[in-house]
């Protein structure tokens, strides 16, 4: 079974991402519109507080990612 490969630790030059994404890119459209909604409004619930556990993933990130899985 392959392993994962690391990244490569050589890399040359460092950037942005946000240089990488263009101005007209629909993830832009999507990054703004769940930054104007109030999720605990809508009903979802924020939870994760324990000690158990991996953290976990911030509720506003999994909807984009939601939200970009359907373009």
């Amino acid at each position: 079974m392959p392993q994962i490969e690391g990244t490569s630790r050589h890399q040359m030059q460092i950037f942005a991402l946000e240089q990488a994404i263009a101005a007209d890119n629909p993830v832009r459209v999507i990054d703004a519109f769940v930054s104007t909604l109030s999720l605990e409004k809508l009903g979802f619930l924020i939870k994760g507080e324990g000690d158990e556990g991996r953290p976990a993933y911030a509720a506003e990130m999994l909807l984009r990612l939601y939200l970009y899985g359907y373009l």
